[in-house]
């Protein structure tokens, strides 16, 4: 597979996840809304993590998804008058996109254990609420940074067979 069908299956992949994960932001400002009009405690400690996720997949989920198909334009276009320019300039992305999901990769589980050594601590079902939500936030960015890495990693394999 040549360098441009690769770039083509990675950034569309990304930007379908990033459309979904725009859908799972909408999804929580939902359940934001139904948590609010609600009385329970646990749920109400809930919100401010659920923002968390609404402004994740809003923000980040909009700009992965969207910015991602404009990538594909303008890195052909340089590919086509520079190729090697190309190849390097997504190399050196990639590589440190590949480094920092490596790093985010190992404190998401750490943020997960010791959010979940943290409910057996506290018995307030608001803070209980709050932890399950954060739990659920790091999860959420787990699950989101481990597909992004996964796709991230044979795009960057072919960039580097490429470079050789």
């Amino acid at each position: 597979m040549d360098f441009t069908q690769q770039l083509e299956i990675w950034a569309k992949g990304d930007a379908t996840q990033g459309k979904l994960m725009l859908v799972s932001g909408i999804m929580a400002l939902l359940i934001m809304w139904l948590i609010f009009k609600g009385d329970n405690p646990v749920l109400k400690g809930m919100l401010m993590p659920l923002g968390i996720i609404v402004l994740l997949g809003g923000i980040y989920g909009s700009y992965v998804g969207f910015s991602r198909l404009g990538h594909i334009v303008k890195t052909q276009e340089i590919y086509r008058t520079n190729p090697k320019e190309a190849i390097a300039k997504e190399l050196e992305k990639s590589e440190m996109d590949n480094r920092n999901y490596t790093v985010i990769k190992k404190i998401w589980p750490v943020l997960i254990i010791v959010t979940a050594l943290l409910l057996v601590f506290f018995h307030r079902d608001y803070v209980r609420g709050l932890l399950i939500g954060f739990l659920v936030v790091f999860v959420y960015g787990l699950l989101v940074d481990t597909l992004l890495h996964q796709r991230l990693k044979p795009y960057l394999e072919t960039l580097q067979q490429l470079t050789v």
